[in-house]
């Protein structure tokens, strides 16, 4: 920390005259001045300038130390500048500046909510308040967390003490649900309201210490757990000295407080686990390391991972690099893994152990080791901003539907080890979500808005669990979202208008060898607990007298001038396969399939007009053509299908409800017929054979102008059964120009 003989400012960052004061906002300064740009060159230049206690502190901030500066960073430029630093309430709280980075092209491990904070202790100001805080190098500061604790309870009261998600519920009730008593060394029964403190960490491939019904009796005698310590990962063990030393006496651990082999018991707490963790008094997040032998840092004398970063800039002027707790989690294991997600997000209050830190979160504000931030009068500060800072929803500020979507973009990216428990690590969430949606959860899609919620799209390259069925997200590894215009921007009003005006199809599920199906969605059967602090009638299928199915008009399964018989398909008897010894392929048999009537049409995909860019890694936008050689409309698939995809095969997609974008439009529809020169646009369809209706009451030209594409499905066939391969959109009027035999009213086995 001291000036070094050989540290020197370079020219660059001598001219920025930095000063204690520059840090602080005074009533004369032009703020403009203070929000200039300065430039300090490519961040290779920057690297290489080791001499500079400031240019070291901007590689860090960029993501660095690099492990040699190379021609890829050349061509970053950086600049610096000042920004202020939160607010206080009191109309004569003083303003602190940090100096900030801007990096251009943006770096992959590059934040731009990083910033260069002066140390408290030169600050020339009465108050220490948002200035940087020198941490104790041998451990954390337990005074400190005990602190943030009292004052989260003082300040804050209900509005942390509230749960996300209210449920009559209690994990008290729960069946065998068990704690660790720190202070007697012993895994005990929780009685009613019990205080109790739960752990967040990663397994890794650590050989954890498991409780089973052989040894849960001898684990409830006083010292258990200390003659078995050597047994513990040390996270574990880290933890329960932490609460010991916080004054608290139970903690919730899944490996020790679940009887591994007593399935009734687990598979009832995996079920509940937005219990389990909403009424902890706060929750251990073990950020740091990639295992449970990565213990917290810090905890045990002189374990911390990862030391303050401090420069001496000049004499009185010394600046510490803080980084934003989104880059912390953000480059942890931790944030990667699929049941940490919800563990993090129903917890009322969060200590994160970081390799460098400790940080408390709670629903108010966010407290750290290296800042100094704890005052009541504090409105904000850049701690409480970022991308899914507190990993949250159902806070009454979005829509159910928005909170659905949110979940899912989050949670489909993490990674699980056991494929077949992602549907487990989503059951906290999902229970929420039925709550809110007035739903129950059919494969992890909610029932009451069944059409809306199959139309998610790959952020990403996919590939399969083989677990699932295929229609839902579930089965697919890789990042989903909701991507398909307009249905992420619908308001509630609009979406419940789709449903109801737009779609057509009844979906059932059955299995694969009974003949009985059972409505996906039925009136006045959902599988959520009512929440009060939702709408009362959130967007979904509505019953009303004169509706059909659904809360659809009758016109709905009239709309297509087919046949509408809907006869069920006799039960699909699995193939034999002759290359596994005559064993039956894995089909599944549960309640996974859905049988349903639409359209089904065919249409060539055309490799060709792949569109280069990419959409997410491994992702290209392929154009769907029409039998008279016509851009019919497009869909995102693996980028393995520019390879395997023939220009003559012809693809079967089935029509699923009407949709419209900004990107395909009428006007591109009728330039992409303009470029046959044999075909005018004028005369390109047939409206007496149109196939169409359209919604009950509505003229069917102004309702194929506003909403002018059908959302459909690109299926492969296996064994007799139907799978998704993608969602896509192509132009409603399309659907007279596809390949023989044109559309046909099909009856459906999707699995």
């Amino acid at each position: 920390m001291e000036l070094q003989d050989s540290d020197r400012l370079c020219d660059i960052c001598q001219a920025l005259d930095l000063s204690a004061t520059s840090f602080i906002v005074q009533p004369s300064d032009n703020e403009s001045d203070f929000e200039e740009m300065h430039q300090l060159g490519n961040l290779r230049d920057v690297c290489m300038k080791t001499h500079c206690p400031l240019c070291r502190l901007v590689v860090q901030a960029t993501g660095g130390p690099f492990s040699e500066p190379n021609d890829d960073i050349e061509r970053i430029k950086c600049e610096i500048y000042f920004q202020q630093e939160g607010s206080i309430a009191a109309a004569e709280g003083f303003k602190v500046r940090v100096l900030c980075i801007c990096a251009s092209p943006w770096p992959p491990s590059f934040n731009e909510l990083n910033r260069l904070v002066l140390v408290a202790d030169d600050a020339p100001t009465p108050s220490p308040l948002f200035f940087g805080r020198l941490l104790k190098e041998d451990q954390v500061n337990f005074k400190l967390i005990k602190t943030w604790l009292r004052l989260c309870k003082t300040w804050h009261g209900r509005d942390c003490d509230r749960l996300i998600f209210k449920s009559k519920e209690t994990p008290w009730q729960l069946p065998f649900f068990k704690v660790i008593d720190v202070w007697n060394q012993c895994v005990v029964d929780a009685h009613a309201n019990c205080k109790y403190v739960a752990l967040s960490y990663v397994w890794g491939s650590a050989k954890s210490f498991q409780a089973t019904k052989t040894n849960i009796s001898g684990l409830a005698k006083r010292g258990s757990l200390k003659e078995n310590s050597r047994k513990i990962p040390l996270t574990i063990k880290d933890a329960m000295q932490l609460v010991s030393r916080l004054g608290e006496r139970y903690l919730w651990v899944d490996s020790i407080c679940i009887v591994q082999d007593e399935s009734f018991a687990k598979l009832a707490l995996i079920a509940n686990m937005d219990l389990v963790y909403g009424h902890a008094f706060f929750t251990i997040i073990a950020a740091c390391g990639d295992g449970a032998d990565a213990g917290l840092s810090g905890v045990r004398r002189y374990s911390r991972a990862k030391m303050q970063t401090v420069e001496n800039i000049m004499p009185g002027v010394r600046l510490m690099f803080a980084q934003h707790l989104t880059d912390e989690l953000g480059k942890s294991v931790y944030k990667t893994r699929a049941w940490t997600h919800q563990e993090r997000l129903f917890s009322r209050r969060c200590l994160i152990f970081t390799d460098a830190q400790v940080i408390f979160q709670c629903r108010a504000m966010c407290w750290r080791e290296d800042i100094v931030a704890e005052d009541s009068t504090i409105d904000s500060c850049l701690d409480m901003h970022g991308p899914y800072m507190f990993d949250s929803f159902a806070v009454g500020h979005n829509s159910p539907y928005d909170d659905y979507i949110g979940s899912l973009y989050e949670f489909s990216r993490r990674k699980i080890s056991f494929e077949s428990d992602i549907l487990n690590a989503f059951a906290g969430i999902s229970k929420a979500l039925a709550a809110g949606l007035d739903a129950s959860m059919c494969y992890g899609i909610p029932n009451s808005v069944f059409d809306w919620a199959l139309l998610w799209q790959p952020s990403q390259k996919l590939r399969r669990r083989s677990e699932f069925s295929s229609w839902s997200w579930a089965e697919w590894i890789g990042g989903v979202d909701w991507s398909l215009e307009p249905f992420t921007r619908l308001s509630s009003k609009e979406l419940q208008d789709w449903l109801t005006m737009h779609t057509w199809i009844v979906w059932y599920q059955r299995g694969l060898e009974a003949s009985e199906h059972t409505p996906v969605w039925i009136a006045g059967q959902t599988g959520g607990e009512q929440d009060d602090s939702v709408p009362s009638q959130p967007p979904g299928y509505q019953s009303s007298s004169g509706k059909y199915h659904y809360g659809r008009p009758l016109r709905a399964l009239t709309r297509f001038s087919f046949s509408a018989q809907t006869s069920p398909i006799p039960p699909v008897q699995p193939r034999i396969s002759t290359s596994n010894g005559g064993n039956t392929q894995n089909i599944p048999t549960s309640n996974r399939l859905l049988l349903f009537w639409t359209v089904s049409v065919k249409f060539h995909i055309s490799v060709k007009n792949a569109q280069p860019r990419l959409r997410g890694e491994g992702l290209f936008l392929f154009d769907i053509i029409d039998s008279n050689g016509v851009m019919s409309g497009s869909i995102w698939l693996n980028e393995a299908w520019s390879y395997i995809v023939e220009e003559t095969h012809k693809h079967e997609f089935l029509v699923l409800s009407d949709g419209k974008s900004n990107d395909l439009t009428d006007q591109r529809y009728k330039e992409a017929i303009s470029q046959k020169q044999c075909l005018d646009p004028d005369q390109y369809h047939d409206k007496e054979n149109c196939f169409d209706r359209g919604p009950e009451g509505s003229d069917t030209d102004k309702d194929v102008s506003t909403w002018n594409l059908y959302n459909i499905m690109l299926i492969q066939w296996r064994d007799g059964i139907a799978e998704r391969v993608n969602v896509g959109q192509i132009y409603r009027r399309a659907l007279q120009h596809a390949f023989p035999p044109g559309p046909q009213w099909k009856e459906i086995l999707l699995g």
